[in-house]
């Protein structure tokens, strides 16, 4: 058999059936790198493998740290800077200081008033919609409703909601796996850009809200829990992977509601009811996100398998979650499963700090587009997924809607 690609056609055209010949043969798979400079890289696509190896410790996250920022072109400095501050990209000590400070921002005070403003964003968005004829719902929905709530949430001007989408955009893509020079150049552009605006804002955090990211942040940094800086590349990676995370999970919802009706109807008779599950069962069938790296940090031994120090491991969240060994009948789209397991957000230590605000956010949105969604059909079936290998994504979710 061919070793995996990451960047196999086959795998964008039908991932999960990619996934799953891999997976029928072994849950790990020797591959093609992610990433320039390597040979290759550990395939995860076990679920059990997947969740012990993302629980444990001595698979870390500074593979960026091997290099020397000091021989890196400039464009690459900058992203490396930006990156170092990133707690999803840094192992303990460093990890555990920095969680803990971003931790209050996340807190359970500032998520209930996000769960209130979540729920009247997303009836503000359905009324605007919920007249019209057709609409694309990444576009005309998912794209304003995420950026609106996550500007609340840090505390910065709605009104700049396109701006900061616009600047944010090289900097999820830098991330993917698919890059290029050009790539780099402008999200070390766009990391300039966010720094002086961030910058600025963290500047008025005494004037925000007490329970948004800013504010919060402000806090930590006058208690010394925080560096300047750390707040500033922290508050961009919020908004940076908030976005991304969110509007994927709403649109990639939608689609799978609108493909299965009963689901839809179960959903629309009692939202507030089944919007908790329809949310859990996205994420287990059609992940946002599809893959998680790690870095062996010693000689381990892991579910029986021997990954060597320095060894590249990626975890595919997407294949784990479909795994036959972990739950029954994985390929279907059931919302009134008994008990749904997956690892979307990740496991251990690195398991989303975003993980709260999303659920709020893509209940909310489901809650409200529910009885829309009962009389829209798809425009385009099957739909345009966006090129990506880090994303589930798609690049339009075309609807058209009859008479209410």
């Amino acid at each position: 058999m061919l070793r995996f690609d990451p960047l196999a056609e086959a795998l964008h055209e039908a991932p999960y059936d990619y996934y799953a010949r891999y997976r029928n043969i072994a849950p790990v798979h020797w591959g093609k790198p992610v990433n320039a400079g390597i040979e290759g890289g550990w395939y995860v696509l076990g679920n059990a493998l997947t969740r012990a190896i993302l629980a444990d410790s001595r698979f870390g996250r500074e593979s960026h740290r091997s290099a020397d920022p000091g021989l890196l072109p400039p464009e690459l400095q900058e992203l490396y800077h930006l990156v170092d501050h990133w707690v999803m990209f840094r192992d303990p000590p460093y990890h555990t200081t920095l969680r803990s400070a971003l931790a209050d921002a996340f807190s359970r005070d500032a998520l209930q008033v996000m769960h209130d403003r979540c729920r009247d964003i997303a009836c503000a968005m359905t009324a605007r919609i919920e007249q019209r004829a057709s609409l694309d719902v990444m576009a005309d929905y998912a794209i304003p409703y995420v950026l609106t709530c996550l500007c609340l949430f840090v505390g910065v001007p709605v009104e700049d909601a396109p701006w900061i989408r616009m600047w944010a955009k090289p900097l999820a893509q830098a991330l993917d796996v698919k890059r290029s020079p050009d790539v780099y150049a402008c999200a070390a552009e766009a990391a300039r850009t966010l720094r002086a605006y961030v910058g600025a804002q963290l500047k008025l955090a005494g004037d925000r809200d007490a329970n948004t990211v800013i504010a919060q942040l402000g806090n930590a940094i006058s208690l010394g829990r925080l560096s300047r800086q750390q707040a500033i590349d922290s508050i961009i990676l919020i908004l940076v992977t908030g976005q991304e995370t969110s509007r994927n999970l709403i649109c990639n919802g939608v689609l799978s509601l609108l493909r299965h009706r009963d689901a839809l109807v179960e959903l629309a008779a009692n939202p507030a009811e089944r919007s908790a599950a329809v949310v859990e069962e996205t994420l287990r069938f059609e992940s946002p996100v599809h893959l998680a790296g790690r870095v062996v940090r010693e000689d381990i031994e892991c579910e029986g398998y021997r990954f060597c120090a320095g060894d590249s491991v990626v975890c595919c969240l997407a294949a784990a979650n479909r795994d036959p060994q972990d739950v029954g009948d994985p390929d279907r789209f059931d919302p009134s499963r008994p008990k749904i397991r997956h690892v979307s957000f990740g496991a251990g230590i690195h398991t989303c700090l975003g993980v709260g605000l999303a659920r709020h956010e893509a209940r909310a949105a489901f809650e409200s587009l529910a009885p829309v969604l009962c009389r829209a059909e798809l425009v385009d079936e099957p739909p345009d997924w966006r090129r990506s290998v880090l994303f589930r994504s798609l690049e339009t979710l075309c609807i058209r809607l009859g008479d209410p």
